[in-house]
């Protein structure tokens, strides 16, 4: 009987991976571009690496797909399109694809909980043998009977919780006691639960010995290397220069302006200026409120018209009359704590707004326009049978401040400010806002941090957040926000200056300078975390001031903040320069092999770009002092054959190899994390299709004479790796 069971289970496992390989191995952050084809669907090409920082030790930082190998339980926080929800679909992924490969007795089993679309009982959070019916998984019938509960005690569960702040703030406590009583009667379940910052306390899990990490914001690095993959996708051969020529127009547009670069610090503001600047021919918006405006519009009316596609459904929708629509829907969901509705619940909405347009209740009936909104809008999608959400809840949070707005709901929006649901719907409605509601909205919420000493902290930052999206305001106003800002400065821990650097530029105005402190003590490190995080070329400037103090080697500027250090865009040309400015931070070092053993020094913590050049070994040594280092360039070694060592370089994301006739073996990227390869050289066939283990590698560029039959012919090596031969470019 064991015997059998045991077969039943090792068969229904199988199926049950392969069934979360399908589910949930596409992405739908890519799917907004005019090009159908352009839909970066599998995960294996799409997912792009982005860190993760430890929390309780703040200049430690991971690959965010590697809290897991660290630790087995984790708390991971992220601001909205930061990645946590594509995070959790690639672990589960991975485990599912090392699952069909391991032994069935050490198979980790993942159980994806995306609490927007689990149903939650009123009454009990679901049991194991219930995890796969709460989470909709059309396998639920066929599952041997206690198989979930043979897989907890076995110590082979992989609990994947997304979305704490996707639940009503009174179920939250449910959710965690329900962790709680899990993972002591499962002790060895790998659990991970992602969550917005604010939507839980700190050490929310802390006894349960859940280790804290928060999603560490885009670097230029890793939006260069977004841009780049989003524009890898081929289309076909003889655009793939055109392609390359975009990618570096839009990146350094971002580099350049500063509204653009605050915008792209997540995957999902990157994925949609992608497709907004290739829909705008080159051209962006400034600002948050333009940008969504002009991403509504290439959705709602641009983006079907200029494919030529007319009236798909048999009906035609002025952009204002969908957007009509889809902001009732989405303050709907708002008013009533929801990210989902049913279609009967859409459908019923339809018709009370329809009476409000005429001229639409002529062409058609509700049901007909609610399949065309969902077919054709590019801001709804059905998760599951019955159930409509949109893409992404800023879409939601947006279109619900422009209806709140439209339906002079300013007292509610005052009201509920302080809430974490609320905090971006407030900020929206600021900017949409005509000049005197905007003051109104301002006025209010500084009424009510005046009279409510609970909430001051945070309707004060709430209001200088805004002032970023008040393109009109009252003098006055502003000067008294500014200056209930400057009440909160100076920062007395770093949750205090993250806090504060959300504020913007502004904030660099309140900050003391370097003239008030004489040497770099922990006040003053708190004062540059506030400035690195605000992230502009103001702020970087800022933090150059304080290069005059005791003790403040550039190092130890930029080493404070791993998250986003803008001081090291500096460039100094070579490491053999002994001599420097002492406010220059090194960004390249140059490594010529003839020289021997190099020590960095105070630039450790700064270096992001590494060119070896000449016949030596790797230096490993040297590489491994380098915690931010993203880019390797190997240069002219003919005495290279492999490349062992690579693999403790955690953030080593691109590799260029040129001049290294001699190498031979490729495999050691198996242990690496490096996303884009480079090889000028023309290796064998056999030499590349050594990277078949690389699962992390995405893009190889291969610029040398490189046949594109033999390019074919690798692809089938290769599945998930975009290969972009020579020939591409023309000749």
């Amino acid at each position: 009987m064991q015997d059998q069971r045991t077969q039943d289970d090792s068969e229904f496992e199988r199926r049950y991976l392969q069934y979360v390989v399908a589910r949930h191995g596409s992405l739908t952050v890519y799917g907004v571009d005019l090009d159908d084809s352009r839909n970066l669907t599998r995960l294996s090409t799409g997912y792009l690496s982005i860190s993760a920082m430890d929390r309780n030790r703040e200049q430690t930082t991971v690959p965010a797909e590697d809290v897991l190998a660290h630790h087995s339980r984790v708390t991971l926080r992220g601001d909205a399109g930061a990645g946590k929800s594509t995070l959790v679909q690639w672990l589960a992924v991975r485990a599912a694809q090392d699952g069909l490969e391991a032994d069935p007795q050490h198979r980790r089993i993942p159980f994806m909980f995306p609490l927007r679309t689990v149903v939650l009982q009123p009454d009990a959070l679901p049991v194991a043998e219930e995890f796969l019916s709460a989470a909709r998984v059309p396998l639920n019938d066929t599952q041997p009977e206690g198989w979930a509960h043979r897989v907890l005690t076995a110590g082979r569960g992989l609990l994947l919780v997304d979305g704490i702040d996707e639940v009503d703030a009174d179920r939250r406590e449910d959710v965690r006691r329900w962790l709680d009583s899990l993972l002591s009667r499962f002790p060895d379940t790998q659990c991970i639960v992602t969550s917005r910052p604010s939507a839980i306390r700190d050490a929310w899990l802390e006894d349960t010995r859940f280790a804290e990490f928060q999603l560490a914001p885009m670097t230029l690095d890793d939006v260069r290397a977004f841009i780049e993959l989003w524009h890898a996708v081929p289309r076909s051969s003889e655009d793939d220069a055109q392609e390359a020529a975009i990618a570096e127009s839009l990146f350094a547009a971002v580099a350049r302006r500063r509204e653009l670069s605050q915008l792209a610090t997540n995957p999902l503001m990157c994925a949609l200026l992608c497709a907004l600047h290739r829909e705008r021919l080159g051209w962006l918006p400034t600002g948050r409120v333009e940008l969504y405006e002009a991403i509504l519009s290439m959705l709602l009316e641009r983006r079907d018209r200029e494919r030529n596609i007319r009236d798909p459904e048999g009906i035609s929708l002025a952009e204002h009359e969908q957007k009509v629509l889809l902001q009732h829907f989405a303050y709907w969901l708002k008013r009533n704590g929801r990210t989902q509705f049913s279609r009967e619940q859409a459908v019923s909405l339809l018709r009370t707004e329809m009476a409000d347009l005429p001229r639409l209740v002529l062409r058609a009936g509700a049901d007909e326009i609610y399949r065309h909104l969902l077919n054709r809008s590019g801001l709804l999608r059905e998760p599951a049978i019955d159930s409509v959400e949109f893409i992404h809840l800023t879409f939601q949070n947006y279109l619900a401040a422009r209806c709140a707005v439209e339906s002079d709901e300013i007292v509610l929006l005052i009201g509920r400010a302080h809430e974490d649901a609320w905090e971006e719907v407030f900020q929206f409605a600021v900017g949409v806002a005509r000049a005197n509601v905007r003051a109104e909205l301002l006025r209010g919420i500084l009424r009510r941090a005046d009279n409510e000493p609970q909430n001051r902290v945070q309707l004060v930052l709430l209001a200088g957040i805004s002032l970023e999206l008040s393109t009109e305001l009252d003098s006055s106003l502003r000067r008294e926000i500014v200056d209930r800002v400057a009440e909160l400065v100076p920062p007395r821990t770093r949750e205090e200056a993250v806090r504060l650097s959300r504020v913007g530029d502004v904030v660099l105005q309140l900050l003391p300078g370097p003239e008030q402190f004489s040497w770099l003590s922990p006040e003053a490190k708190l004062v540059l975390c506030t400035a690195e995080l605000v992230g502009s070329p103001s702020a970087e400037a800022f933090v150059q001031r304080f290069a005059v103090l005791p003790d403040a080697k550039p190092a130890r500027l930029d080493a404070w903040i791993p998250d986003r250090p803008v001081v090291s865009s500096l460039l100094v040309d070579s490491w053999t320069s002994r001599t420097y400015p002492p406010t220059v931070v090194q960004r390249t070092l140059e490594l010529n092999g003839t020289e021997g053993t190099v020590d960095v020094g105070a630039f450790a913590g700064t270096v992001r770009e590494v060119v070896c050049r000449g016949n030596a070994d790797l230096p490993v040594g040297v590489l491994s002092r380098l915690p931010l280092l993203h880019t390797l360039e190997v240069v002219d070694n003919a005495l290279l054959t492999r490349l062992d060592g690579l693999g403790d370089l955690r953030r080593l994301r691109t590799l260029k190899v040129r001049g290294c006739p001699a190498l031979r073996d490729l495999t050691a990227l198996e242990h690496t994390s490096v996303v884009f390869l480079e090889i000028a050289q023309n290796p064998d066939l056999a030499v590349l299709r050594g990277l078949a283990a690389a699962r992390r590698l995405r893009v190889l560029y291969l610029p040398g004479a490189f046949e594109q039959l033999a390019a074919s012919s690798l692809a089938g090596h290769l599945p998930g790796v975009r290969i972009r031969a020579a020939a591409a470019f023309g000749p």
